[in-house]
């Protein structure tokens, strides 16, 4: 801020001096004098009495009059003091004044008006902003647990925030309340685990190690526990076990993605640091992708209730969950109308269909073209599969919801 002002005040004080040098000094003064004056007209007086001699309208008896008289004036004006009419002009002390008060009150002004002066801070400022506001916002959570300390979203939420304010003994503190009220949740169970770790200065024994494991017991492929799970047999030197773990989360992950390269890379590290494949190839080789193919068909009684402006969804879940792994859309079209799923229509990274040995699916006809299920939708019963096999569905759409 102080640099800004100085050199905000220099320009100023340059432009002024630059604006005003044209009127600086006592007095500018253009150096004619009256006498001079004089003589310059008396000569131009002279020539033209000649020219009016010569062209005859002036008489010689009245040019030589003429001259007589001019010299006679010159003569008089002469006896004057010659340096007493000095031609000059006064310093505009007023303009001056008035320039050296506008220009900076209005550059302040325009600045103020369409300038941005948070900006002169710099990120520095905008950050510590940011970080009180972030402050204010954990404070006022922390009050409402205080009121409602069975919240499980609201203690996970804490121990989020507290991990990236770069607090981590407070997460943990938070993540021991969340998993006494959500203690099957493998995702905050990962997080407990890796802040804990952290806190241990990446020692994964002992309770790391615990919440790994709890996180596998809810969910056999998360994917962040997996990982985990691997870090701590590497670290422990237990190289083998290790590429095991990372294989089979190799397995979950879309082959091209940043994730699959680095546990490329891990597994290749924990291979040179003496770690071995005890299990066959073909058991941690990553599955081959899955690809469902089916056609949806509309019963007879419903023929009236589908508009060309309806979406058509065939839905992939895990057995008994209502959260979809991937979601075929299209617009409704003839009837019985094809689909394919497979991993390129998976709801988010991480999920993948070849994870899940058996999946249902269900096809819904939807209104607004929503995924969330609508009254007035038309849908289909649940259909089971195999994802290892070579599956072709039909799915009826047979109902109506209420």
């Amino acid at each position: 801020m102080i640099v800004f002002v100085v050199a905000t005040l220099a320009l100023f004080a340059v432009v002024l001096l630059l604006l005003c040098r044209p009127f600086m000094g006592k007095r500018t003064s253009l150096g004619v004098r009256h006498a001079h004056v004089n003589a310059l007209a008396y000569q131009e007086h002279r020539r033209r009495l000649d020219m009016d001699l010569a062209e005859g309208s002036l008489s010689p008896h009245d040019h030589a009059q003429a001259q007589r008289e001019l010299a006679q004036r010159v003569l008089d004006e002469s006896h004057g003091d010659p340096s007493a009419a000095q031609a000059s002009y006064p310093t505009p002390t007023r303009t001056l004044v008035a320039v050296g008060l506008w220009l900076p009150v209005t550059a302040v002004c325009l600045y103020l008006w369409l300038g941005t002066p948070e900006a002169i801070e710099g990120p520095a400022a905008t950050n510590s902003a940011a970080a009180q506001e972030v402050e204010q916002m954990v404070a006022g959570l922390v009050q409402k647990l205080k009121l409602d300390p069975n919240n499980p979203k609201g203690w996970a939420m804490l121990a989020r925030s507290y991990k990236v304010m770069g607090r981590p003994l407070d997460a943990e503190k938070a993540y021991a309340r969340a998993a006494q009220v959500m203690p099957l949740d493998a995702q905050m169970l990962a997080d407990y685990a890796d802040v804990a770790a952290t806190n241990a200065n990446g020692n994964f024994a002992g309770k790391p190690a615990a919440l790994i494991q709890q996180a596998l017991a809810a969910d056999p492929n998360h994917p962040m526990a997996l990982w985990l799970a691997g870090t701590a047999a590497f670290r422990a030197e237990r190289y083998t076990e290790a590429i095991q773990t990372w294989t089979r989360l190799q397995a979950l992950l879309p082959p091209d993605s940043d994730d699959a390269q680095t546990l490329v890379d891990a597994i290749q590290e924990a291979r040179d640091s003496g770690g071995t494949l005890t299990a066959p190839v073909s058991a941690l080789a990553p599955k081959p992708a899955v690809k469902i193919e089916g056609a949806v068909e509309l019963d007879r009684g419903l023929q009236g209730k589908v508009l060309p402006s309806d979406v058509l969804m065939v839905i992939a879940r895990r057995p008994g969950e209502r959260m979809p792994l991937a979601v075929f859309r299209s617009k409704v079209a003839d009837f019985p109308q094809a689909f394919v799923i497979d991993d390129s229509l998976r709801m988010g990274e991480g999920v993948s269909l070849s994870a899940h040995p058996k999946i249902e699916l269900e096809a819904r006809v939807s209104k607004s073209g929503q995924a969330k299920p609508e009254p007035g939708d038309l849908y289909s019963a649940t259909t089971p599969t195999v994802t290892s096999a070579k599956s072709k569905l039909n799915l009826r759409l047979d109902a109506v919801r209420p």
